[in-house]
């Protein structure tokens, strides 16, 4: 999808955007899911990435979740990659 900015403030004339959310990451997420997310995301070459929220399922503080921050860390853009961070 393309959105006109009609009155531009910067001299890039295209940004391609990526946004995620709700992928709820669980003990039953099959193993090689994030993988693919992160492969589909790299593949579409963007300038940011956005992170919407709702990534692991449910609040439980003994979750191990290196295996998925090492998959996050492969996602490669431009400008960057921004999330919304929750705190309780």
């Amino acid at each position: 999808m393309l959105i006109d900015v009609p009155r531009k403030s910067s001299r890039i004339k295209q940004l391609r955007i990526v946004f995620v959310a709700d992928i709820h990451l669980n003990a039953i997420t099959a193993d090689d899911f994030l993988r693919r997310l992160v492969s589909k995301i790299n593949a579409a070459n963007p300038d940011i990435v956005l992170v919407g929220g709702d990534v692991l399922e449910g609040d439980r503080p003994d979750e191990v979740t290196s295996g998925y921050e090492a998959q996050f860390r492969q996602i490669r853009s431009r400008y960057g990659i921004y999330g919304a961070p929750w705190k309780p």
